[in-house]
């Protein structure tokens, strides 16, 4: 009887096992890098034995265990092959130099970490691997050619210092071991670098070259290290953190959003990196949504609402009351918005990667059904769907809201979800840079769809206040007079009951019952976040 209890105990709990062993492998440690517990692991070694792969396989078998990783250890290519067994593991960590390698295993290992898992490794154990397949060197992103002078003292350089992989790391020294020179992608993210000297080959003097990098290969992330010729090169603190560190990164593919690696080295032909004003004097590079007019609004020939979100809205490109113009104030040309009506001036262009710029100020006059509350305006981005989606006069979007002394909070309109780092003070949450994402959305499960900014830099009523919107990839950055105010993450839109990633959108200026101007209204691409703000966004 005991042992049908237990039998019937271990049945109910294996569920639970079973799920928290999925929630383990998308935990995050304190220092933002996945955690290895519950993931799934393949180990593959061989190649040429002055490596000593098996040597290196097994202290990195021995730590990954200690992590809590599910390990298979396996020194043949032909697991690559096993189309079951890839889609369901989480990390390769691949050591075999040089070799050859079948179309069919080639294959099989490009089509997983295309699909998610995500695959490391260092030295010539993966930068050094099949030596007549370009395919898998794309995929690496390097492919060694030299190490001048054999074994050698060099120095490493840390230059992301703020990249989770890097981050506390300083630069530093290792001996008696071999100098990578090689041909690399030069749009992955370098995370350190070695300088070469003279003494082996007068004409390289001064060349920098990657030590360490990170990537993607189409959803898989791809750590490289070129470190690791003999296995005691990891006797060196700083060089094992940087190779466990990029492993914990790359075991991340199929749990995390993805990042912006891309780091263009040359000018792009294809976008401007100059600024472009959207402001001209017909308003060319704008529609015009019209709102349902309050009751109050002096206005013929349209009907009018007491609650102005539920009625019929004048529609697009129609504005009786010239609620938006340009006008000249001190010879710069200024979008005015009356604020008469609730409406929005939509971009006619879609934008992604970008960083906008803009001034505004308040005016004095204030209008029906906002008469006795804040000012209110508000510039919606990514957006997307129809121009009535929410109250039927805005598009489903995120709002960086402009809304006296709450310039820059977050708030989704629409059937949509966002994460900011927030803590929650007063039955209300706050932007707190290192805090835990929240999820934000105003959908049925979720407490609000509004995150509040902390302090308040805005000026005066009447002053210009300057107001910028950084977006790249899966995060933004809302800025009011040069204090980040928030930064949003992981924006994602339900459509047609399918929830996806919401990069981009059109962009939308609000008239919500308030006189406002609106000024140097700038944007330009951008590929990657400016430097400066480049650790506010490693979350």
């Amino acid at each position: 009887m005991l042992q049908l209890i237990k039998l019937t105990f271990l049945i109910t709990l294996m569920p639970c096992l079973l799920l928290s062993g999925e929630i383990n492998a998308q935990e995050l440690e304190k220092d933002g890098l996945p955690k290895l517990k519950g993931k799934k692991v393949i180990m593959v070694y061989g190649g040429w034995d002055g490596h000593q792969p098996k040597v290196f396989t097994d202290r990195v078998h021995e730590w990954l265990k200690e992590e809590g990783a599910v390990v298979t250890v396996s020194n043949s290519l032909d697991i690559y092959t096993d189309e079951k067994k890839m889609s369901d593991t989480d990390l390769i960590i691949q050591y075999w130099t040089m070799g050859q390698i079948s179309k069919e295993q080639e294959k099989g290992l490009l089509t997983a970490v295309k699909n998610g898992t995500g695959i490391a490794g260092c030295h010539g154990g993966l930068g050094d691997s099949f030596r007549k397949n370009t395919d898998y060197q794309y995929m690496i992103g390097g492919q060694w050619v030299s190490h001048p002078g054999g074994k050698i003292d060099y120095k490493v350089d840390i230059i992301h210092k703020d990249d989770p992989i890097t981050k506390g790391l300083t630069d530093f020294n290792i001996k008696n071991t071999e100098q990578y020179y090689m041909h690399v992608d030069p749009n992955s993210k370098v995370l350190a670098t070695t300088t070469f000297n003279d003494q082996h080959n007068s004409w390289i003097k001064g060349a920098v070259m990657p030590v360490s990098w990170k990537k993607y290969f189409a959803k898989g992330r791809v750590f490289y290290l070129s470190i690791g010729h003999d296995p005691k090169d990891f006797d060196t603190p700083s060089a094992w953190k940087l190779l466990t560190r990029g492993i914990r990164w790359a075991s991340g593919s199929k749990y995390q959003p993805k990042e912006q690696t891309v780091k263009p080295v040359y000018q792009s032909n294809t976008k401007t990196t100059k600024w472009g004003s959207l402001i001209d004097k017909k308003l060319s590079k704008w529609d015009i949504f019209m709102g349902a007019p309050h009751s109050s609004t002096q206005i013929e020939g349209y009907e009018k609402f007491d609650d102005v979100t539920k009625g019929k809205p004048i529609g697009l490109n129609k504005d009786p009351k010239k609620v938006f113009s340009v006008v000249q104030i001190k010879e710069e040309e200024v979008i005015k918005i009356t604020g008469e009506i609730f409406a929005g001036l939509v971009t006619k262009k879609e934008y992604d990667n970008y960083h906008l710029t803009w001034k505004f100020k308040w005016g004095e006059k204030k209008w029906k059904p906002r008469l006795n509350k804040k000012r209110n305006s508000g510039v919606l981005y990514h957006s997307v769907g129809d121009y009535t989606d929410f109250w039927n006069v805005w598009m489903t979007s995120i709002e960086c809201e402009v809304q006296q002394t709450d310039c820059g909070d977050l708030v989704t309109l629409g059937n949509v979800k966002a994460k900011s780092p927030a803590i929650k003070k007063d039955k209300k949450y706050y932007y707190t840079k290192g805090a835990d994402l929240v999820d934000f959305s105003w959908n049925k499960g979720f407490e609000t769809g509004r995150c509040f900014k902390q302090n308040d830099p805005e000026k005066k009523q009447g002053e210009w206040n300057t107001m910028e919107l950084i977006c790249v990839g899966n995060k933004s950055i809302h800025i009011l007079n040069g204090v980040v105010v928030m930064v949003v993450v992981d924006p994602m839109v339900n459509l047609k009951g399918e929830w996806r990633a919401m990069n981009k959108g059109k962009i939308q200026i609000q008239s919500e019952a308030a006189e406002v101007y609106y000024k140097d209204v700038e944007i330009k691409s951008i590929a990657t976040i400016p430097e400066k703000y480049v650790g506010i966004t490693q979350l």
